[in-house]
């Protein structure tokens, strides 16, 4: 059963997953309205006849609270925040947005009366599992229960907004639930790849797109739990459709092993002459690698993947090819205008 179609908001609309949440939003009939503090012209060509965008800094309380007061927005998307691959070493730069911002949004969503607030977290909010039977070989999956680990800015952040939604829902019964994404990839991460297990992923599918050569020289048996975007935003409609949301915390992932070698073969199906080269072991890159049960998002939200790993990462190359092929005519006018 699902829910009347309310008001939707969304904060990190024009990121990443973001953009893909908003398209898959839009395909299914919604309008929302949609904040990040910028939107590149990509962005704005594809969705703004189709959304209300408002451009804010979620750090701003005063601008927040208006914006929640005006919408009156039933549910709230949660994704604005600086990932994972910003610097570590400005540890309150990220503070600023991932936990204060955050809270910015939570207490306005309070304020406005919001029913539900999802918020997207990450599996890096467990602890590392070399050495358990969540890590190698077995890889047993990891459920919402275990608890949590986190050891850098990033997580220590998410981990965190995440004990204040689950105290917003106890205290204001405010339905709160945090998504911990899987290792995830999208065409636009592959315009800055960045380090760590998903960058060296997405430099292998921009290597794909463009032709070049990928050699890796060991790793092909790590495992992994991968899943493409287009499969987190579906969760996210999921979850704005769900008669209800139970729980605080869900598993958002494929739910099955994925390693390197899998990935290259996916690669090399979509693009059979792409030279893709990956070494024995299981030493890939610096990551956090575990597989994800997604059984109660499966159960509570009809959490339902649709991209198994050649699918999505087929369609991946190709809106690769299509992105780049954008941004170079793109360039191309501009250096006409200039001429």
């Amino acid at each position: 059963m699902s829910r009347t179609k309310g008001p939707v908001l969304l904060t990190g609309g024009a990121g990443v997953v973001g953009s893909y949440v908003v398209r898959e939003l839009v395909g299914a009939g919604y309008r929302p309205t949609v904040v990040d503090r910028v939107a590149g012209d990509r962005f704005r060509r594809e969705f703004e006849e189709h959304i209300d965008l408002r451009l804010l800094d979620i750090r701003d309380a005063t601008a927040v609270e208006g914006l929640f007061r005006a919408v009156q927005p039933e549910t709230v998307l949660h994704l604005a925040a600086l990932t994972g691959s910003a610097s570590p070493d400005e540890p309150m730069v990220m503070y600023g947005i991932n936990m204060t911002g955050t809270m910015h949004v939570m207490e306005a969503a309070r304020k406005a009366g919001v029913k539900r607030l999802v918020f997207a977290s990450t599996r890096t909010v467990y602890p590392e599992f070399a050495g358990t039977r969540h890590g190698a070989p077995d890889y047993v999956p990891v459920t919402e229960d275990h608890w949590l680990g986190p050891d850098r800015p990033y997580e220590t952040w998410k981990a965190a907004a995440e004990h204040m939604g689950t105290f917003y829902r106890r205290r204001f019964g405010m339905e709160f639930a945090a998504f911990r994404f899987a290792i995830y990839y999208a065409a636009e991460r592959t315009l800055n790849p960045g380090g760590r297990a998903m960058g060296m992923i997405h430099q292998l599918i921009r290597n794909a797109a463009t032709g070049q050569p990928t050699f890796i020289p060991g790793g092909r048996d790590q495992a992994m739990d991968c899943i493409y975007a287009a499969d987190i935003a579906n969760a996210f409609r999921c979850a704005v459709e769900a008669e209800s949301v139970p729980s605080t915390a869900y598993n958002i992932g494929y739910g099955e092993r994925v390693t390197p070698a899998d990935f290259a073969a996916a690669v090399r199906a979509a693009v059979p002459d792409a030279p893709v080269e990956i070494g024995d072991g299981a030493e890939f890159a610096e990551g956090h690698y575990c597989v994800l049960d997604i059984g109660r998002a499966r159960r509570e939200i009809g959490l339902a993947p649709k991209w198994p790993l050649a699918a999505g990462v087929s369609d991946c190359i190709e809106r690769t090819r299509a992105l780049l092929a954008s941004i170079e005519n793109e360039a191309k006018t501009e250096r006409k205008g200039e001429s």
